[in-house]
């Protein structure tokens, strides 16, 4: 048994720097984030083995996949050894195309001092293995898409795989090649010959000698004699024909590619190229007689337009232009100062209207303001009010004092009589002749509040002499206001009246009254000064016509002049242009008329080459019968050797029925015994790493399919003997779990000598009670063959080093353009 030593990669896929890994371990683990370069190490292994990988697409044989597009060298080198000694190398320089079926690559192979290049090499490693390529990717390198593409893929492409995996690939490619439907192809295909041919040497006689009769009849009947009929006439009327069209030619400047045939095979030929030159000459005349007819268009209508514009030049012969530009100068001159008058009158107009807008304004105003100074009254008047009430105002103030004065001291002065006694007064010093009653006078006083309501009475009459007193203010203030206002008014009224130039000798008129008639007055002179510049633009309106009329025929005739000198090509001094084009226009109708006769001539070569045509139909058709007069014979003798050949054939289709019949039942057999074998295999690891909870038991079907093939379907069954397929129910792990279980058991029963497994990614899609079982599985894996296993899970990477103490781990770095790297 042969396991993996070494592993060492430059250049290929993802490596680029040199990467040494050693493998002689039972249990390895590359671990690394996605792109790090663990699936290109497992790629070298196979492409170092086989020189082959599974890379499809389109992209793939536009571009080289396997050298490495940053390797300086341009060249992918793998090298591997095995436990045995044996050291394969495979090197590839870059090409820009790619087949990866072809071993574009050179393979050494050296074991104890022997060695082997290219093919001789490469059978010595497959001897060794005991494995070809396609066996080497079902049952050692198992990858993730191909665990993806066997349960979920087509019915058949799974089979096809199953067949390889179990040794019956070439078997069923055997049976398909003994299919007896492929003889009963053939044999149709050999009997629609022989119909061919009856139809051909009988039908096809009749056929063509019914035609040609008919054809004969048809050129009998328009007039053609038998005798016409013949090659020898045939090449004389189209050489007639092919004459008569160069001399057409010649007239149209057009050399016919065409010659006369010297037999009636090439008759068809040179009809085809007479009839193209015809349509080529029949184009040429069409163009010429155009030409003719527009030349005839264009001189009528330049001789039209010059007698035309002659006689419109003579209807102005009176007029002299610069007389008419003297008077419309002079009509302009007027015009431009009666426009300047009226633009100033209505100026003057508008002018006058603020002015009387204006007046209008101040007048009401003034109005307004005198209406209410009389209103208000005199301002002496309210003077002399507010003066006596000043005097008022002092009293009251003098009032007040005294009673507040007053309103203090009784209190006082009884509290001093009720203390003191006295006999006198102590202010006025009079006599006090009875004291208790100005005691009891005094008491009564202060206890009717007496003095306070002097007070307040005395504070109340200032307090309205006060407000009486800002009244009087105020209407003093409007009124000397109003007076200003007046006054103002009947400023703004005299400088107004300046401005209109009306003086004091005016005021006895309201100056708005001046102002309208005034602008009256102006409005009628603006209205005059229109009519008169209405009439003045009508006259230079009359004057422009008859210049711009006088110089426009002038232009219309030397223009006219000058396209009839153009078209002539004659001196720009002659005078009767006329006459000239009207012998012009006789000459092109001339040639519009020899063009136009032309035609039948034309038509009489097309009738000439359709009879040709009927004739070389008819002589060929002839020949054609004649022909297959003379292979008659042949075709006899052909069909009896193709109908010994279909005989032969049915022979050999009865006898592959016999062979096809026994070899589908030995494949039958074959199938049943291989799958019997691989259930128990399939089974053991389907539930050592935990498949379904309830479809314990998993089972591959066969069911015949046309052809003798097999297809295959994977169903799982309960304890209860209850059954379903995986891909309808089991979950994307369980489906996993499945596909890794039929490999792996495959990889057991069939027979080989590379003890090797290699799992990419197995654990994609798992819960981490499936990788749990997947890495102990993988350890007890280990104790029979070596077991390599890439994933980007560190999860399950942990869970593989803890299940076996003998794991080698190898941890790929990020990637970067040197490279994977591995530590």
């Amino acid at each position: 048994m042969t396991r993996l030593k070494s592993l060492k990669v430059e250049g290929f896929r993802g490596i680029n720097a040199p990467v040494s890994v050693d493998l002689d371990h039972d249990l390895i683990v590359l671990s690394g984030p996605n792109g790090t370069g663990k699936t290109s190490l497992f790629q070298s292994i196979e492409w170092g083995l086989f020189g082959r990988l599974t890379l499809s697409g389109t992209e793939f044989q536009r571009e080289d996949a396997v050298v490495n597009a940053f390797h300086a060298g341009e060249q992918a080198s793998v090298t591997l050894t095995l436990d045995d000694g044996m050291v394969i190398t495979r090197t590839r320089s870059k090409k820009t195309k790619t087949g990866f079926t072809k071993r574009d690559s050179h393979l050494v192979v050296a074991r104890g001092g022997q060695s082997w290049e290219g093919d001789e090499a490469q059978v010595v490693v497959e001897e060794l293995l005991g494995l070809t390529a396609d066996q080497f990717g079902a049952v050692t390198h198992l990858r993730q898409e191909t665990i993806r593409d066997f349960i979920q893929g087509e019915p058949a492409d799974r089979s096809q795989v199953i067949d390889r995996m179990i040794g019956l690939g070439l078997l069923r490619e055997f049976v398909a090649g003994l299919d007896p439907t492929a003889v009963d192809g053939e044999i149709k295909n050999l009997e629609e010959r022989v119909a061919a041919i009856d139809r051909t040497m009988i039908q096809a006689t009749v056929l063509v000698r019914d035609m040609v009769a008919q054809q004969e009849q048809s050129l009998i009947a328009a007039g053609v004699a038998p005798e016409a009929m013949t090659a020898e006439a045939l090449m004389d009327g189209l050489g007639a024909a092919l004459a008569q069209l160069d001399q057409l030619g010649a007239r149209l400047g057009i050399a016919p590619r065409t010659a006369t045939p010297m037999a009636a095979a090439g008759a068809g030929p040179a009809i085809a190229q007479a009839r193209a030159a015809l349509r080529e000459m029949g184009q040429a005349r069409f163009t010429k007689y155009s030409q003719a007819e527009q030349a005839i268009n264009r001189l009528s209508l330049l001789r039209d337009d010059l007698t035309r514009a002659a006689d419109e030049a003579r209807a102005f012969a009176g007029l002299d232009a610069d007389a008419l530009k003297a008077r419309r100068a002079d009509a302009e001159g007027k015009r431009a100062d009666l426009a300047a008058r009226h633009t100033a009158l209505n100026q003057r107009v508008a002018q006058l209207g603020k002015q009387r807008q204006q007046a209008e304004n101040v007048e009401t105003a003034l109005a307004e303001a005198e209406r209410h100074l009389r209103e208000l009254g005199l301002a002496g008047e309210a003077q002399t009010r507010l003066a006596g009430l000043l005097a008022d105002i002092d009293r009251a103030v003098t009032e007040g004092k005294n009673a507040r004065a007053l309103e203090k001291l009784v209190p006082i002065a009884l509290d001093y009589l009720k203390s003191a006694q006295p006999d006198h007064c102590p202010v006025c010093q009079q006599r006090l002749a009875d004291i208790a009653a100005v005691i009891a006078e005094l008491e009564r006083d202060v206890n009717s509040n007496a003095a306070a309501a002097r007070t307040q009475q005395a504070e109340h009459r200032w307090q309205s002499f006060k407000q009486e007193e800002q009244a009087l203010k105020r209407q003093l203030g409007d009124i000397e206001g109003a007076e200003k206002d007046v006054q103002h008014r009947r400023e703004d009224m005299d400088r107004l009246r300046r401005q209109v130039g009306q003086g004091s000798e005016a005021e006895g008129e309201a100056l708005s009254a001046i102002l309208v008639r005034q602008q009256e007055a102006a409005s009628a002179e603006a209205t005059t000064v229109q009519i008169d510049l209405g009439a003045s633009a009508t006259a230079v309106t009359e004057l422009d016509g008859q210049l711009q009329g006088l110089q426009g025929k002038q232009r219309q005739l030397r223009e006219a002049r000058q396209k009839a000198v153009a078209a002539l090509g004659v001196p720009t001094t002659t005078e009767d242009l006329v006459t000239l084009l009207a012998a012009r226009i006789v000459q092109a109708e001339a040639e519009r008329q020899g063009w136009q006769d032309m035609s039948g001539p034309l038509d009489q070569v097309a009738q000439a080459l359709d009879m040709a045509d009927r004739v070389t139909t008819i002589v060929q058709a002839r020949e054609s019968l004649a022909d297959l007069e003379r292979k008659y014979p042949t075709a006899v003798q052909e069909k009896q050797a193709l109908q010994r050949v279909i005989d032969e054939l049915n022979d050999i289709r009865l006898a592959l029925q016999d062979i096809f019949q026994a070899a589908t039942g030995h494949q039958r057999s074959i199938v049943e015994e291989s799958l019997a074998a691989l259930h128990p295999a399939i089974n053991r690891r389907y539930n050592e790493i935990l498949g379904h909870p309830v479809f314990s038991e998993l089972q591959i079907v066969p069911e015949e399919a046309k052809k003798g093939t097999f297809i295959y379907f994977l169903r799982a069954t309960s304890a209860g003997m209850s059954s379903t397929y995986v891909t309808t129910r089991f979950s994307t792990a369980q489906r996993n779990v499945a596909a890794v279980a039929v490999f792996l058991a495959v990889a057991e029963i069939l027979e080989h000598n590379f003890t090797v497994l290699m799992m990419d990614d197995p654990t994609q899609s798992m819960d981490p009670e499936h990788q749990r079982a997947m890495a102990s599985f993988m350890a007890e894996e280990a104790r029979s063959r070596q077991v390599l296993v890439a994933t980007e899970d560190p999860a399950f990477t942990d869970l593989i080093l803890s299940a076996s103490a003998k794991a080698r781990r190898y941890e790929l770095e990020p990637w970067t353009t040197d490279g994977t790297r591995v530590r």
